[in-house]
């Protein structure tokens, strides 16, 4: 277990359209993975897998923010889904922490416009912490039944906290 996600979750039948608000993030184990703070930069990737195929549809992720302990993002994300869709999808929700190139500290946000600056960014490699499973045919409990409540629950907002594993 690496810490807790709160997520809340939408579906629209009518607009074929779901909704993820990345919430927040709590007690966070980072510290095995990211060897301090400072170096923890954390955001949230949220993947859109056919559940039979295992075939990866879409992809969208969090800004990132730089070295915080309890980050709270409360970013959207929001995926075109057909009610057809519901029964075979699965999303999986990613915490990460971005990797910074050497000589951009915690503290400096804007990066020059240099060439050097620009490709040494590009360069910078992820680092994955824990993850939580949404769907249907999901293994956790809590997921699934989060899942099936969005799904009961059309257009209204069903938040649940989430254990990252």
């Amino acid at each position: 277990e690496f810490g807790n996600i709160l997520l809340a979750i939408s579906y629209l039948p009518t607009a074929e359209r779901l909704t993820i608000n990345i919430m927040k993030l709590r007690d966070i184990k980072f510290i095995p993975i990211v060897s301090s703070l400072n170096e923890f930069n954390p955001y949230i990737r949220v993947l859109m897998i056919n559940g039979k195929t295992g075939k990866k549809m879409k992809k969208k992720k969090t800004k990132f923010l730089r070295a915080i302990a309890q980050p709270e993002f409360n970013e959207i994300l929001t995926f075109d889904l057909a009610v057809t869709q519901l029964d075979t999808i699965q999303f999986l929700i990613v915490l990460c922490s971005k990797v910074l190139p050497e000589g951009l500290s915690a503290n400096n946000t804007e990066a020059s416009d240099s060439e050097d600056s620009i490709s040494s960014i590009r360069k910078s490699t992820d680092i994955f912490i824990g993850k939580v499973a949404l769907g249907k045919g999901v293994r956790g409990s809590t997921e699934r039944l989060h899942w099936f409540s969005v799904l009961q629950n059309p257009r209204k907002l069903v938040t649940v906290w989430h254990i990252l594993k």
